[in-house]
């Protein structure tokens, strides 16, 4: 029995994210920016409403929502039912993706970071087809989403 993602998909912002993923299917690794980008995760749902989680990406904003939404789905993939927190995620960014969070940052970037939540990427990507882009695929993921899930 297959599992598929319980997602809402009928937005412009899905639509978008579709043609974007179309676009990084043509290519065969993930272009690198010029520079690093400062980002932060959040959750729409976190008990912590100012919860925000920074990092440095060689990525715009495009590809790092789509590696984002790529770790989510395959996590979900191990179990549907398991949320990953932004921490977990920021982990598989920093060991597969070349980001850091351990960075020294100025007002300047805190001020610019481009908010990334993780539930409105998981909704907007809903349908993309992001899982299916081999450049984003990174071996042995799976084993940190089976030790996430397990701990849950």
């Amino acid at each position: 029995m297959s599992k598929k993602a319980m997602c809402i998909n009928n937005n412009q912002a899905t639509k978008s994210r579709k043609e974007f993923v179309q676009y990084l299917m043509s290519l065969d690794e993930l272009k690198k920016s010029d520079g690093n980008h400062v980002y932060y995760l959040t959750h729409t749902y976190n008990n912590d409403p100012n919860r925000k989680l920074y990092f440095k990406a060689p990525y715009d904003l495009d590809t790092i929502n789509a590696i984002c939404a790529y770790i989510q789905f395959e996590c979900s993939e191990i179990e549907m039912s398991y949320s990953m927190d932004e921490s977990e995620v920021i982990e598989i960014l920093e060991k597969f993706y070349s980001c850091s969070s351990t960075f020294s940052a100025d007002k300047g970037d805190v001020k610019t970071a481009q908010k990334i939540d993780l539930y409105f990427n998981w909704e907007t990507h809903c349908g993309s087809n992001v899982q299916t882009v081999s450049s984003l695929k990174r071996k042995g993921m799976d084993k940190y989403f089976k030790r996430y899930v397990d701990g849950f």
